[in-house]
């Protein structure tokens, strides 16, 4: 017997990637912390366990009609505050 549910929740797993995507850092996902329109904020909070040096943002996004994209970011993590003598 066919899974009545399957393509439902395939459509519903299509429409959260569609208005959310998966943004991840150093492979942590981000936390969507707002969304107007089709402008979605995402925020991410570098934990003190994280390596100092060089991160990637992956940001990755498809559509209802299976359209996708990806794009990627880096950056450096610097919590070591400069040293200046008095």
């Amino acid at each position: 017997m066919p899974d009545m549910f399957s393509s439902k929740r395939q459509s519903i797993y299509r429409l959260i990637n569609v208005f959310f995507g998966q943004v991840t850092v150093n492979h942590r996902r981000a936390r969507i912390s707002s969304q107007s329109g089709n402008s979605y904020t995402y925020t991410y909070t570098v934990s003190s366990s994280e390596a100092q040096g060089e991160a990637t943002v992956n940001i990755a996004v498809a559509d209802l009609a299976g359209n996708s994209a990806q794009k990627s970011a880096s950056f450096v993590i610097d919590t070591v505050s400069p040293d200046l003598p008095v």
